[in-house]
């Protein structure tokens, strides 16, 4: 069989059978580090500080936390690069556990042409069944973590020979970009991955402290040669901005994520090469109208919010002018991002002090919560804190440690919380892939939903033209705007970096690093 190489773009709009990609990931990486294809001599210790610990090892389950470990441990079955880091360029759908992929006529069907010669950590050989068994364990709500609502939309999976065939109700575009979230573990160890991962990826699992360190080791029977000479790979974990930035100034750290935009200078000054994070995330506001005697249950108050969040001051005194303000859970460059319908939201008290009068209610107060970790998200917090309370509104700020609050906003124990959603890979419909906009499964899932926004959704998602989906979304974030309780601020803006001795880093789509191409000198 022949395989072509296809972009995304050409994918949507012809709407054709389509075959999977040739050009494999380790070639990408050894054209952008141009290094020899042949496997790396691992001789070299590798530390990765990050100043969000890890909540999870379980590849099921996809928070900021984990972006810098789940290439270790699993690997995709079909992967997407970034090509571009500074301009969080895309490249094309990459074959990786799967050597090849059909998609039919009407995105009802994928097949997925599983790969020869792939072992587990433990020693056992990846099969299609085993591939099965994992899709089916991330689809199970009680198993599947945050991967139950990214793959919802399939109804069945099932083997055939050394293929898996999934299939959809309906026809769903964004499926195909979905699957380069999930990753391949093995059956033997459901249930343990939280604490114990063991998939096919480059690195396997040595020990983990949690809050402390995570140690991995290079996996001797990779399934592909990769350049990387690295032996040990070390996490270090920070929950001071400001001990991660001194760590990489003593060097300490090899490689540092999700720091502070701010500090790009001083690391520079030391040789280290730095970038903003290539993420599609933003920051949010998130105002829980389902949380029973809060005055955010009242449409107009959170219309009220929503126009009282000086975005432009926020991207100044917080990320340097860097990111772009939205108000839109898409990129402004996004076709899809409506000027018209973001201009609702734009930064006017006087306004949203009409919206608190029509409300009715008297003194109006929410608890704000950010993660006492956050320096980025605590100073957002204050702004909004400060503007609100110009329109008679009380954000009482709580600052609160990562794990509690990310927990609590999955169980929708919470009244506001600002922090960091993903707009997901790479096509539009994926913005529903942050959990607050999540039908399916979430804190305003099911009974709690919207059914306005819910049925929007679901007749977007089904929509295979190009121009009329984006007609469709358009009315989707209309409708988001209509409700008020999802409300972007600004794309992320987080510092990364990594040391002169260190070259090869690169990323996949989803702002997961990528260390098949790694090398320490």
């Amino acid at each position: 069989m022949q395989f072509f190489n296809i972009s995304r773009r050409s994918l949507l709009a012809n709407g054709l059978v389509a075959l999977g990609g040739a050009g494999s990931l380790a070639s990408l990486l050894g054209s952008r580090t141009g290094l020899a294809q042949a496997s790396g001599r691992p001789t070299q210790n590798l530390v990765v500080g990050t100043n969000i610990p890890f909540t999870t090892l379980d590849p099921n389950n996809i928070n900021t936390s984990v972006f810098p470990f789940r290439n270790t441990a699993f690997d995709p079955l079909l992967g997407i690069p970034v090509t571009d880091i500074p301009k969080y360029k895309l490249g094309d759908i990459q074959n990786e556990l799967a050597s090849g992929y059909t998609v039919n006529a009407d995105y009802t069907e994928i097949r997925l042409r599983i790969r020869d010669g792939v072992k587990f950590h433990d020693g056992k050989p990846m099969t299609a069944n085993s591939v099965v068994d994992s899709l089916k364990y991330a689809l199970d709500p009680a198993t599947g973590g945050t991967l139950t609502g990214s793959l919802a939309a399939i109804t069945s999976v099932a083997s055939q020979g050394n293929e898996v065939i999934l299939k959809t109700s309906a026809p769903n575009v964004g499926l195909l970009y979905r699957l380069s979230l999930f990753r391949v573990q093995s059956p033997d160890f459901f249930g343990k991955a939280a604490n114990n991962p063991v998939g096919t990826g480059p690195f396997k699992f040595v020990e983990w402290v949690p809050g402390d360190r995570l140690v991995m080791e290079r996996y001797a029977d990779y399934w592909k040669p990769i350049p990387t000479n690295i032996k040990t790979l070390t996490f270090r974990f920070f929950t001071d901005q400001e001990a991660m930035l001194n760590a990489g100034l003593a060097g300490d750290l090899d490689i540092l994520q999700f720091g502070q935009l701010k500090d790009a200078g001083a690391l520079q000054a030391k040789g280290w090469s730095t970038h903003a994070a290539p993420i599609a995330d933003y920051m949010m506001l998130v105002l829980n109208y389902a949380n029973p005697n809060s005055a955010l249950q009242n449409v107009n108050i959170r219309q009220a919010v929503a126009r009282a969040i000086d975005r432009k001051a926020i991207v100044k005194s917080v990320y340097f002018d860097l990111v772009e303000p939205i108000t839109i859970p898409m990129s402004p460059s996004d076709p899809t991002y409506d000027p018209k319908i973001a201009a609702e939201w734009d930064f006017n008290l006087a306004a949203a002090a009409e919206f608190v009068k029509k409300s009715g209610i008297s003194n109006p107060s929410f608890e704000l919560r950010v993660q006492s970790n956050d320096a980025s998200g605590r100073r957002i917090g204050q702004i909004i804190q400060s503007d609100l309370a110009k329109i008679g509104v009380t954000a009482n700020l709580n600052l609160m440690d990562s794990t509690t609050m990310v927990n609590d906003a999955i169980a929708g124990n919470f009244q506001g919380n600002v922090y960091a959603c993903s707009i997901g890979v790479p096509n539009v419909q994926d913005f529903e892939d942050c959990s607050v906009y999540r039908a399916s499964k979430g804190p305003f899932s099911g009974d709690k939903t919207f059914p306005d926004y819910k049925a929007a959704y679901a007749e977007a998602a089904q929509i295979v033209d190009p121009e009329k989906r984006i007609a469709a979304f358009k009315k989707v974030f209309q409708i988001v705007h209509n409700h008020a309780w999802a409300i972007p601020i600004c794309m992320r803006g987080l510092l990364c970096g990594s040391q002169p001795k260190v070259s090869g880093v690169a990323y996949d789509a989803k702002t997961h690093l990528m260390y098949q191409g790694i090398v320490k000198s």
